[in-house]
């Protein structure tokens, strides 16, 4: 199989290590510090009683690489 000819490849990973493969790769890079940050807030609202389940949504970062193509019809 050929990237992108045959299948788009999206990595959900840091930036930097997409670059190091032989088709720089499409990225979508989790905030995790962010996640790691809120996690804790959470934990310790937990802790302190707070009982009500909470959802944070938190934007990825797409980065177009060349592993990636329209689709085909």
């Amino acid at each position: 199989m050929r990237v992108p000819e045959d299948l788009s490849l999206v990595a959900v990973c840091p930036e930097d290590m997409a670059v190091s493969y032989s088709v720089p790769l499409t990225t979508v890079a989790i905030p995790s510090d962010e996640v790691g940050r809120l996690a804790v807030e959470m934990v310790i609202r937990q802790l302190d009683g707070a009982a009500t389940p909470e959802v944070r949504l938190l934007s990825p970062r797409l980065t177009p690489g060349h592993s990636t193509a329209p689709r085909r019809r």
